[in-house]
C-alpha cells in the first residue's frame, strides 16, 4: 500500500474507495484518464520546488529512487516528491496544488486535510524521516507551507490499517465490502 492509498483505507479520500486500492493491487482496477488537477498538479511539481527553494533556501532533490519500501514490511510503500535537508537531517517536502483554502489551517503548523495528512504520515514511516513540509499552490498564485512533525501513534495506526488490509484483503485476493462514496 502506498501513501495515496492510506486515505481510503480510512475511508477519508474524496476521489477513491478501499475497493478501489484492492482493485488496483490485485491489477483489475481499469486505467483511468488522468484528471486534469491531477495533470496540471504533476505539470506545477517542479515551479513549486522551485518556489520553496526560493522561500525557504533549501534545495529539493528528487528521490534517488522513485519508491521506497518500508524496511520490515516490502508491501508498504511511498513515493515522496521530493527530500530536502533541514538541520542534518533527510525530510521529506511533499507538493500539492489546490484551489480551496478553507480545509487547511496556518501555514507553518500541520493543520493540512486529514487525507494529506495520513499520505504524509505513511511517508514518513516508510523514508524513516521526523519531518515533512507540504507546500502547496493554492489558486495558481498562493503559496504556503506547512510543517508535519512524525507522529509514531498515528504511524502504528495507519501501519495496522494497511497491513490488516494487505493481508486480509490483497493476499489472499478476497475483496473488501464495497464502500461506495
Amino acid at each position: 500500500a502506498g501513501g495515496s492509498d492510506i486515505a481510503a483505507l480510512f475511508g477519508l479520500d474524496p476521489w477513491q474507495t478501499s475497493w478501489h486500492v484492492y482493485l488496483e493491487k490485485i491489477g483489475e482496477l481499469p486505467p483511468e484518464e488522468q484528471s486534469k488537477p491531477k495533470e496540471w498538479g504533476l505539470l506545477l511539481e517542479d515551479v513549486i520546488a522551485a518556489a520553496y527553494e526560493e522561500e525557504r533556501g533549501v534545495n529539493p532533490v528528487v528521490p534517488d529512487e522513485p519508491t521506497y519500501q518500508h524496511r520490515d514490511i516490502p508491501y508498504l510503500i511511498a513515493s515522496p516528491d521530493r527530500f530536502v535537508e533541514l538541520g542534518g537531517e533527510r525530510c521529506v517536502l511533499e507538493i500539492k496544488t489546490g484551489q480551496r483554502t478553507d480545509d487547511w489551517g496556518t501555514p507553518g503548523t500541520d493543520e493540512i486535510p486529514e487525507n494529506y495528512l495520513l499520505q504524509v504520515q505513511h511517508q514518513l514511516n516508510v523514508g524513516n524521516a521526523n519531518l515533512a513540509h507540504v507546500a502547496v499552490l493554492f489558486g495558481g498564485h498562493d503559496f504556503k507551507v506547512y510543517a508535519v512533525e512524525r507522529n509514531d501513534k498515528l504511524i502504528d495506526a495507519i501501519t495496522r490499517k494497511a497491513v490488516q488490509f494487505w493481508e486480509k484483503h490483497v493476499a489472499p485476493r478476497m475483496p473488501p465490502l464495497p464502500d461506495w462514496q
